[in-house]
């Protein structure tokens, strides 16, 4: 070969460069175009995570300002009663001056203008007018709900830039692999350079798709009108529920469908808003309960409970509550093979969660599973025991409210003897330091309610009825079989929800056989007496549920 011939490549090999270059420039184009998405992504995603962070604070500040001010509210509030409390007395006596009242509501007034609580629009009128507690709750629930779905959004965007800004990373990777293999094609000869040029083509396109794929990708957005709308959904159903549970149902019912409008508002901004989902299907549940607690057909309400949530699922939920309340949905509704699959499912993603082996039990006394029903109230016990916590102590007690109810409207002997002994269950782990219930062969033949004791301690006064600003109860039993040193446990049930402040503990004293009397008695001063309401006295000895007795107060 001539020094000329070596010195000028062949015209093959500058074509082959040619195209080698041109595909390392487009490559590079590709990746300039890649890094600047990927820096435009992670600056994006970096934004709304601190913005998420600022909305978590803010959340924190805002329950922070409403717990110190509902503090200092109700202080203004227990000085304005306990006025109205003496107010009232004085009314009352034959004695009272008209001074006296008159400076007692001049104080009504003046005590009344130191808090919110205290005015319109949460009480009309400081001397006549009566406290909308339920509704200076609820709206105390708003900002709080805003900004945690605010903080939720910001993080839930600023992940899926975050994904992005990585699959841009991992796509700049696979470019850098491929400009090596054309820059290697350059340095080599034969048909191995042609084979690296072509596994760098392919490299690239790969990365081309992935980029084109993650740029078209969606991203979360969450409008603001939506969130708003939420957050008033969720103020309504919190009144709603407030009120449901101090028994004002009526007045519940037009509050839990404002909510539902609200959420119905926030899905049509946002039909991809599994949180909204998730609250309107909660509306939806405790009507459809309510229903079922009154024997009305509830099947509609359920109905839209159940698709709600299999929508919020559908949507990326991932709470356990939905789990939970979908089992209970289709327990209510009476398909009792999907409420344990749900319940189960629940259990697996928290098996330390008391309240759902409650509810895994009364499933399965739907299925005729007795046995396995107290084996899973057991399995509650053995978790509540474990965990020195009030919340278990607070699933065991809305068990029992919600046992109570379906059996008052639906009467059930097995579901009787499991409300048995979840109550059982309650006392050893409220009362009791979770010792096992123990019979010692006791039973009490009759209880009674009267207004006194005479002097030989026998009841006087008996009666089922009692008159409003009735101080004390008596409880009269007859029994056989306490032992001297045995645990008697009195618990107290107002309008179905224990009043812890009335349970009755005392070691016994008593005779073998024979009768014995408890005393009921609000522990508070100046309280008006016994609040006015349905009572049940539940006796336990030794954890063992011997008897109850029910009675009222006007």
């Amino acid at each position: 070969m001539s020094a000329d011939n070596a010195a000028n490549p062949q015209p093959h090999n500058k074509r082959f460069n040619a195209v080698v270059v041109t595909l390392m420039s487009i490559v590079t184009v590709l990746s300039a175009l890649t890094a600047f998405l990927q820096n435009d992504a992670q600056s994006r995603s970096n934004t709304l995570i601190r913005d998420g962070q600022r909305y978590a604070v803010t959340q924190m500040e805002t329950t922070l300002q409403n717990q110190q001010r509902e503090n200092y509210d109700l202080y203004v509030e227990q000085q304005w009663s306990a006025l109205t409390w003496e107010r009232s007395l004085q009314l009352g006596s034959p004695v009272t001056s008209t001074q006296t009242v008159d400076r007692l509501e001049n104080l009504m007034q003046l005590t009344a203008g130191f808090s919110p609580l205290t005015q319109p629009p949460y009480l009309s009128n400081p001397i006549t007018g009566s406290l909308d507690l339920a509704r200076y709750y609820a709206e105390r629930e708003f900002e709080p709900s805003f900004w945690q779905q605010r903080r939720e959004a910001a993080t839930a965007q600023g992940n899926d830039w975050n994904n992005k800004a990585s699959a841009y990373v991992t796509v700049l990777t696979l470019l850098a692999v491929s400009l090596f293999l054309f820059g290697l094609a350059t340095t080599i000869g034969g048909r191995v350079r042609g084979a690296f040029v072509v596994l760098g083509v392919l490299i690239a396109l790969v990365g081309l798709a992935w980029t084109t794929i993650t740029a078209l990708l969606p991203v979360t957005v969450r409008p603001e009108a939506a969130m708003q709308s939420f957050a008033h959904g969720h103020t309504d159903l919190y009144h709603a529920s407030t009120l449901r549970g101090w028994g004002y149902v009526d007045q519940a019912l037009p509050l839990f469908q404002s909510g539902i409008d609200q959420l119905d508002a926030a899905l049509k901004v946002d039909p991809n808003y599994p949180d909204a989902f998730d609250e309107r299907a909660a509306a939806y549940l405790q009507a459809g309960e309510q229903q079922v607690f009154e024997r009305k057909d509830a099947s509609q309400f359920l109905n839209y409970a159940i698709e709600d949530y299999q929508a919020a699922f559908a949507k990326g939920s991932t709470e356990l509550t939905t789990l939970w309340n979908l089992g209970y949905a289709y327990y209510l509704l009476g398909n009792h093979p999907e409420a344990l699959k749900w319940t189960d499912r629940a259990i697996a993603q928290a098996p330390l969660q008391v309240g759902l082996y409650l509810n895994r039990a009364v499933a399965l006394v739907g299925l005729g599973q007795q046995a396995a029903a107290l084996a899973a109230v057991d399995q509650g016990f053995e978790q509540a025991a474990r965990q020195p916590i009030s919340s278990a102590n607070y699933y065991f007690r809305q068990s029992i409210y919600d046992l109570t109810q379906l059996l008052r409207a639906w009467p059930n002997a097995d579901l009787a003897d499991l409300l048995k002994d979840i109550k059982e269950k309650y006392v050893s782990l409220r009362y009791r330091h979770s010792a096992v219930v123990k019979s010692i062969g006791a039973k009490i033949a009759k209880v009674a309610f009267g207004a006194a004791l005479d002097a030989q301690n026998n009841l006087t006064g008996i009666a089922d009825s009692f008159p409003a600003e009735t101080e004390r109860v008596y409880v009269g039993i007859d029994y056989t079989g306490i032992q001297s040193g045995s645990e008697l446990e009195a618990l107290v049930y107002v309008n179905d929800r224990e009043d812890e402040t009335l349970t009755v503990l005392e070691k016994s004293s008593l005779q073998e056989s024979g009768t014995a009397s408890l005393r009921i008695i609000t522990p508070f001063i100046s309280a008006g007496g016994l609040a006015s309401g349905h009572y049940r006295v539940d006796i336990h000895v030794e954890g063992e549920l011997l008897a109850s007795g029910e009675f009222d107060i006007q």
